[in-house]
């Protein structure tokens, strides 16, 4: 995918990325957190590696592109309602693993970043299983030599 689209939202601090889905559309203009920047779309289940990445959807044909974290880092960065606020990722699965998607968007964007470690139920943005939680992720140190 070359081009992501971004669906508005009512609300100032929430992206949609890609074509929203059913899903997506049931739940783009509910419960925002205002002192968020908030991404909504689908997350993929881990890997055999552990990862997850953000999943849109690039046009009506509903098929879908990965994106991981450097590009969705570099897309929250460049949109002009972020100003290095805390992050929220509305996505399944972006909080899950010890290298979370939401830990890499913590590190490279050095802003806290609260995601979910399972599947999320759209109608209430709460974990759709009880294992799941809602984690928070702070930028990791890094030390120069």
């Amino acid at each position: 995918m070359s081009f992501i689209p971004i669906t508005p939202s009512k609300f100032a601090n929430r992206i949609v990325l890609g074509y929203p889905d059913r899903a997506i559309n049931s739940c783009k203009d509910r419960n925002t957190l205002e002192s968020y920047f908030e991404v909504l779309c689908h997350g993929t289940r881990p890997n055999a590696s552990g990862e997850t990445f953000a999943y849109v959807l690039d046009d009506s044909t509903m098929q879908g592109s990965t994106i991981d974290a450097p590009l969705l880092a570099a897309i929250i960065y460049s949109h002009r309602a972020y100003h290095g606020q805390p992050i929220r990722l509305l996505m399944c699965w972006a909080g899950y693993g010890e290298n979370s998607l939401a830990q890499q968007i913590a590190d490279l964007l050095q802003t806290s970043v609260v995601a979910c470690d399972r599947p999320i139920d759209t109608d209430y943005f709460l974990p759709d299983i009880p294992e799941g939680r809602w984690l928070f992720f702070w930028p990791r140190p890094t030390y120069d030599d």
